[in-house]
């Protein structure tokens, strides 16, 4: 599965909300990492053709890889949710909420140059 900020003004709702509900299950203990301690592959736990959650381990890329560990070390994450919100003084917080995601969307279509009126379309809501 891949994910291109470029494609977000093609992105409908129904897919912002799987990405989104995606995003927040993610767990810190969902990383199999390598010997260096890179994170290689993630557990997906729920998606549309996942609905009882067993999951399903994917390959990480590499700039990816580098990503994930910048952020858990960065955060200092041991346990718990993989991504949580970040407030504008640099505290941490617990989780994600699928409104910050919505506007984290936002934001990157405005800066890869989508409309106003696209960038104003993208919703997490049904």
């Amino acid at each position: 599965m891949t994910f291109s900020i470029g494609c977000l003004g093609c992105v409908n709702e129904y897919r912002i909300v799987a990405i989104s509900n995606m995003l927040i299950s993610l767990r810190f203990n969902d990383i199999e990492y390598s010997k260096e301690f890179l994170p290689i592959r993630i557990k997906l736990r729920k998606n549309k053709t996942d609905q009882e959650g067993a999951g399903q381990m994917i390959k990480l890329t590499t700039k990816t890889q580098a990503a994930i560990k910048h952020w858990v070390d960065c955060a200092k994450i041991k346990e718990g949710v993989l991504f949580r919100g970040v407030k504008n003084n640099g505290e941490i917080l617990k989780k994600l909420s699928p409104g910050q995601i919505n506007r984290i969307f936002k934001r990157l279509a405005a800066a890869v140059n989508l409309s106003k009126e696209d960038v104003a379309n993208i919703s997490g809501h049904h």
